[in-house]
């Protein structure tokens, strides 16, 4: 069991760089990808502004400046 556990820690499996490179290598794909890329992007900065609007509210003590940065 340790050399089965052992091989695929050291060594993962291609599958991941396949995907990535078949995501990549397509057009439509790789639009569709940058797409979510930014939708995923936009919605972590919504959620820090979020977190650090509330944290200035309910006058959590601190400079909560570095959230958004």
């Amino acid at each position: 069991m340790k050399i089965i556990v052992r091989v695929n820690y050291s060594s993962p499996p291609k599958h991941g760089a396949r995907i990535a490179g078949m995501i990549l290598n397509n057009e439509a794909m790789r639009k569709e990808w940058l797409t979510q890329l930014i939708d995923v992007t936009k919605r972590m900065n919504d959620m820090r502004n979020a977190l650090q609007s509330e944290l200035k509210r309910i006058a959590v003590p601190g400079d909560w400046s570095h959230i958004t940065k």
